[in-house]
């Protein structure tokens, strides 16, 4: 189960980020493997290739260097010329570029394009939330959560540092479903996740089921949480709260709702 901790991951760099394809590095000397004199190879012997592995393998090559295009949002017109250069380029025949002058154009219509689409993204967001607080019995707080009621709950409510079980569906303002928790409740403590829901669950009560929209300075903000979750994103969120446990019992190892943050993750502190 992943965590719904803040987590990021920092994009690559568009000119020179298909080095980051090929790993790590190896050191330029690496010190002599132990000769064991029972252990012997034919001269040029080489081990045997699986074409369709290969071909796969060749295959997800291309689809990390299409990875760094997306900031680009190409449009199809665009993306031929792309795979003109590139096809150029392999040929070694690019001779309408000069690198020194050309790279930093790059650079500057990469970030021309990221900030219109965050621009974009913004605005639906803010739509999606507005959109929200509209519904009946909807609530918006001061710091623009919205909390629409599914169904009602009965009891106590949680504390900033109590841990908490509930049952979760996390979504994208598409309708993307990124990370769910339907059947098995699960446990995590309030003061170590994001800051929609530390606001969010103090103010519900055992057995109740609300719907929370998250803007994007109280979910992962301008990091995101990669791959799933993309800067500035607003997030859509079916919560159960389904027990409490008091702050004593918080384990640190609480488990969160996943989110796209490598298993395992290390709890960080929630950024805004």
């Amino acid at each position: 189960m992943n965590k719904l901790y803040t987590s990021a991951c920092a994009p690559m760099l568009v000119v020179g980020a298909v080095v980051s394809v090929w790993g790590p590095q190896q050191s330029a000397a690496q010190p002599p493997a132990a000769h064991n004199p029972g252990e012997r190879k034919a001269a040029g012997a080489q081990p045997e290739v699986d074409a369709a592995e290969e071909a796969r393998t060749l295959y997800a090559l291309g689809v990390l260097i299409s990875r760094n295009l997306e900031d680009f949002q190409l449009t199809p017109e665009e993306f031929e010329r792309v795979q003109s250069g590139l096809n150029d380029g392999f040929n070694h025949r690019a001779k309408q570029v000069d690198l020194a002058v050309d790279t930093p154009k790059v650079q500057a219509l990469r970030r021309v394009r990221m900030a219109r689409t965050m621009d974009k993204r913004l605005k639906d967001g803010q739509a999606f939330v507005e959109k929200a607080a509209a519904l009946p019995g909807a609530i918006k707080t001061p710091s623009g959560l919205v909390m629409v009621p599914i169904k009602p709950g009965k009891g106590a409510s949680p504390t900033a540092d109590d841990a908490v079980l509930v049952r979760y569906q996390g979504k994208l303002v598409d309708g993307t479903v990124f990370d769910a928790a339907v059947g098995e409740p699960v446990k995590f403590a309030l003061n170590a996740v994001v800051p929609c829901w530390s606001e969010a669950l103090p103010l519900m009560k055992i057995g109740e089921k609300r719907r929370i929209v998250c803007p994007p300075n109280l979910a992962y903000g301008l990091r995101g949480a990669p791959p799933k979750i993309v800067s500035q994103s607003t997030l859509d969120f079916e919560v159960e709260l389904v027990a409490i446990s008091p702050a004593a019992a918080a384990s640190p190892s609480a488990q969160a709702p996943a989110t796209a943050a490598a298993p395992g993750q290390a709890a960080q502190t929630p950024t805004q």
